[in-house]
């Protein structure tokens, strides 16, 4: 939401987890494409995910996109799905500002609404009207 609020799109994707013991992973891909919707993050970091080490219990998880560029969003394409994707982002981004986030989420991530902790990068506040909008 972060991406498309600030209207960015991202090319490079790192996902990070700590294991119970202390150790930790992560790993780390720049693709050829941009992207910037729920389910293209999602998609992405699952394929650096499911390559870490399977010995240990997790404790905590991290995904940050990188190589960050202005958005193409307003640009419709040739392809009707991508401007499936984009329309479908920003109807949900709509609800969750309405109604509060989480509204509408993946059924697979529903019980984690209530674990997720929102970050400010380095107590930045360039989120803080998002963060203001959605309470």
């Amino acid at each position: 939401m972060k991406l498309r609020y600030k209207n960015m799109c991202a090319r490079g994707i790192m996902v990070y987890a700590r294991y119970s013991s202390g150790d930790y992973w992560y790993d780390k891909k720049v693709f050829k494409t941009t992207f910037f919707s729920n389910a293209e993050i999602c998609r992405r970091a699952l394929l650096l995910f499911n390559r870490r080490p399977q010995d240990d219990y997790i404790r905590e998880i991290g995904v940050s996109c990188y190589m960050l560029s202005p958005s193409d969003q307003n640009q419709l394409s040739l392809l009707e799905e991508v401007n499936q994707e984009v329309w479908l982002s920003q109807a949900l981004d709509g609800i969750n500002q309405k109604y509060g986030n989480f509204t509408i989420a993946y059924a697979s991530a529903y019980p984690s609404h209530q674990m997720v902790k929102q970050k400010i990068p380095f107590g930045s506040t360039r989120y803080f009207e998002l963060l203001c909008s959605a309470a």
